[in-house]
């Protein structure tokens, strides 16, 4: 009951339609006049109507109160995170030192993945509270820190114990996604910075309205976003949170108006989702010469296809989405076809890549190594920017990352594997830079030999042949 309550509270549009929608189901069966019988059938039916459209009026809302700016560059990263989300995540699982206490979300704060510690055993989270937090430093003798600090609250905490009880109380009619948790210079602790969504106009449309910070000893505070922004303390941190992101980007595919969204859906976008990203989607928050910006590639509705980028500054709170896309007839392969690429390609290591197969009654697993995140990685270099893909790539289950992997997402072409994050950082900045390793072309005499004998030869290597032997009939 008190989630029902709590979500009507904060869609109050929503549910009122709703509430609309069921009297005048029954109001049109018990009319006695016709009059009263079609005008309470077609209030049902706009009440339907709007129920089902709501989200497709909203995001057509806010792509005319958003702005856009289209970039014929990507903006260049110059840090990649030293981590992946699932190599944190299975390190906080593994080195949690207390049964009665776990984490709910894991945020990449200022060059660092953090979580609360939050109790979730039994019936902890109805009176105890978030006691501390997780915070991930690889290469460290000890990479998982834990930060013991009492919260006001328990995220995921039950009734008048959770965040959510604490938070709404303070801050009526808006709703929030997630608690970034920074140092509070005035202690050495934490303390949780909160960005509250507003909605404005009948169509609901979502407006970054206030940050709440949240001390440990139960105080609070209530800034404007341009006091947040002239915040020292909230330097680097995203105000603007990734679910806004996310939202504004998907209303960009509403830019041919509402109906043509509609019916036609011209124009439409997804954000991209995949295989290899499952436990970090986009939007991914990533270091630049500018700052901290969101970076979210987006696809064709319903297509696994790269078609753009959207950018933003994340400690902005109203800042343009900077848009670079591909031209009307280009598109290029998505994260999962990336992934693939990097697989098939031969390297002088033997990698057991990991597979995984549907069985009857549950799936089949083999193989040691897999890619766990792949992420977009706009290099600048002679003057242009180049958008590539590096991923993370792991022992399965993660727990450390064996080597990291960069390919060209235009051309395909794999580079050679990087060891450290450092070296993936210099490369990124341009102090040094990656050989390739797809052979597009080898040599004649080393291609004759090979294609003398197809026995036992490889798919690539099949390829090449026919390749080699379609060139030598079109040359007679």
């Amino acid at each position: 009951m008190r989630w029902l309550i709590q979500w009507a509270f904060i869609n109050p549009v929503f549910f009122f339609g709703l509430w609309i929608s069921i009297i005048m189901f029954f109001v049109s069966f018990g009319a006695k006049t016709p009059l009263l019988r079609v005008g309470s059938g077609l209030l049902l039916a706009f009440s339907i109507v709007w129920l089902i459209s709501s989200r497709s009026i909203m995001l057509s809302g806010l792509y005319k109160q958003t702005q856009y700016e289209h970039v014929p560059e990507l903006v260049a990263i110059t840090e990649m995170r030293d981590a992946s989300y699932m190599e944190a995540q299975e390190n906080f699982r593994d080195q949690n030192p207390e049964a009665r206490f776990s984490f709910r979300d894991l945020d990449y704060v200022r060059g660092e993945w953090r979580a609360d510690f939050s109790p979730d055993a039994g019936i902890t989270p109805l009176w105890m509270k978030t006691s501390g937090f997780f915070v991930y430093r690889p290469g460290e003798a000890d990479p998982v820190v834990i930060r013991r600090q009492k919260m006001p609250f328990a995220e995921g905490g039950w009734l008048f114990n959770s965040d959510k009880f604490y938070i709404y109380n303070k801050a009526v009619f808006t709703r929030y996604m997630e608690i970034i948790y920074v140092e509070d210079p005035d202690t050495g602790g934490f303390m949780g910075v909160v960005s509250l969504i507003g909605r404005r106009g009948i169509a609901r449309v979502p407006f970054l309205t206030r940050v709440m910070i949240i001390h440990s000893d139960g105080k609070y505070e209530m800034l404007s976003p341009a006091q947040a922004e002239e915040d020292e303390r909230l330097e680097g941190v995203q105000l603007t949170p990734e679910w806004l992101a996310k939202q504004r980007t998907l209303a960009y595919g509403w830019r041919e108006g509402f109906w043509a969204g509609v019916f036609t859906r011209k124009g439409r976008i997804t954000v991209q989702a995949s295989m290899v990203n499952t436990e970090n989607a986009a939007p991914y928050h990533l270091r630049t010469g500018e700052g901290m910006m969101w970076f979210t590639p987006f696809a064709p509705q319903g297509k696994e296809s790269l078609k753009g980028v959207a950018m933003e500054a994340s400690e902005l709170t109203d800042g343009k989405i900077r848009i670079w896309q591909l031209s009307d007839d280009q598109a290029w392969k998505g994260v999962d076809a990336l992934a693939t690429e990097v697989k098939a390609t031969e390297r002088e290591r033997d990698i057991n890549w990991l597979r995984v197969s549907r069985v009857e009654g549950g799936e089949a697993r083999s193989g040691d190594t897999d890619i766990v995140e792949l992420l977009p990685c706009p290099r600048r270099t002679n003057d242009t920017t180049r958008l590539y893909a590096c991923g993370y790539v792991a022992f399965d289950p993660p727990k450390t990352t064996r080597f990291f992997t960069v390919i060209d997402v235009q051309t395909l072409e794999v580079m050679n594997d990087v060891r450290t994050v450092e070296e993936v950082n210099r490369w990124l900045k341009g102090e040094v830079e990656l050989e390739s390793i797809t052979s597009s072309s080898p040599p004649a005499e080393a291609a004759d030999t090979e294609c003398s004998n197809p026995t036992g030869l490889s798919e690539k290597q099949l390829i090449r042949c026919i390749k080699l032997f379609a060139e030598e009939l079109e040359s007679r």
